[in-house]
């Protein structure tokens, strides 16, 4: 019940790696748009058997993770502050993208079942009216990309160009968090 009210609410997840912010990457006519967090889940509209007039919708979960981490291959003039292991070695994160989705999975046996990463399977609904609640298989995984032309000083150039809708909407849900 409490994961249906706070996806129905719109709520965020904030994930960080090497101090970065996730980040959601939309592709838009414009070029690449970010917004940062992650939402928990999406609504879905579902067909109304009372009224043909009213729209209902359902929680969607978002329950699988695909992690991007994007690093660039640290200079020896950048290196003179670390403790060097070899010049070959140090690598510095400089991006970190998620895509969430949602897939109705399942656990046998400590495996993993119907989780295909290259084809969306079924999505998984909540059922808000059920009292006894539902068992969610969360999951993830990582790609790690070697990216050349984003540099450790420009790390954060992709959140100048997040939606600011998106991170005032954040804000504020992480204010009324805190109250």
């Amino acid at each position: 019940q409490k994961f249906a009210d706070k996806i129905m609410n719109g709520y965020f997840v904030s994930l960080n790696v090497d101090n970065l912010p996730a980040v959601m990457r939309q592709e838009t006519p414009k070029g690449p748009k970010f917004v940062v967090g992650v939402p928990l889940g999406k609504k879905t509209q579902i067909p109304t058997k009372t009224r043909k007039s009213r729209i209902d919708f359902r929680p969607v979960i978002f329950n699988h993770l695909h992690f991007r981490i994007k690093y660039h291959r640290a200079s020896p003039q950048s290196l003179s502050d670390l403790s060097a292991v070899g010049e070959n070695d140090q690598y510095r994160v400089v991006g970190f993208e998620v895509e969430p989705r949602s897939d109705e999975n399942t656990m046998t046996n400590g495996a993993l079942e119907g989780c295909e990463m290259d084809e969306p399977g079924k999505e998984m609904e909540l059922d808000p009216s059920n009292p006894v609640g539902q068992i969610i298989t969360f999951s993830y995984d990582i790609e790690f990309v070697e990216d050349t032309e984003l540099h450790w000083a420009t790390r954060w150039d992709p959140l100048l160009m997040t939606d600011q809708a998106a991170v005032s909407f954040h804000r504020r849900y992480l204010l009324y968090s805190l109250l």
